[in-house]
């Protein structure tokens, strides 16, 4: 698997939530959104493991960030709002840890999220970032 082939599947996947429109999934990180909630899949790092004489263990990790805006409307409906789509992510995820059956020899997850704001003069979006890693044997 290369980065692209991982980050199409995962987009893909997150273009499965009934809480974000398909087209306000973005492969790369955008500076602004005509619609929220939105979600940049980007990568994160990499690295590898000596499998045995002829294979590597390959893990890929990925930032997927979740925006919500907080000017057009309350704090509060843009954190349930950015709640509850990183909730129904990550048990996405969970749920399918081979992405369709696409990792044979490997698996992913969704590991700890970083919850913070995007600045501007004023704290712009409500942002959540989950590290998602992928690993398999290659």
């Amino acid at each position: 698997m290369t980065w692209t082939q991982l980050s199409t599947l995962i987009v893909a996947k997150c273009q499965t939530s009934g809480l974000v429109q398909s087209t306000s999934v973005f492969d790369y990180e955008k500076a602004t959104f005509d619609n929220y909630p939105a979600i940049t899949v980007t990568p994160s790092d990499n690295t590898a493991d000596f499998a045995d004489t002829s294979r590597n263990y390959i893990y890929y990790t990925f930032s997927i960030k979740c925006y919500m805006e907080r000017l057009e409307t309350t704090a509060e409906v843009a954190e349930s709002t950015l709640r509850a789509l990183v909730d129904d992510l990550i048990q996405k995820f969970n749920a399918d840890p081979t992405l369709g059956g696409q990792l044979v020899s490997g698996y992913s997850k969704p590991i700890p999220s970083v919850w913070g704001y995007r600045q501007g003069d004023e704290p712009l979006d409500r942002v959540a970032e989950i590290k998602y890693l992928t690993y398999f044997v290659q």
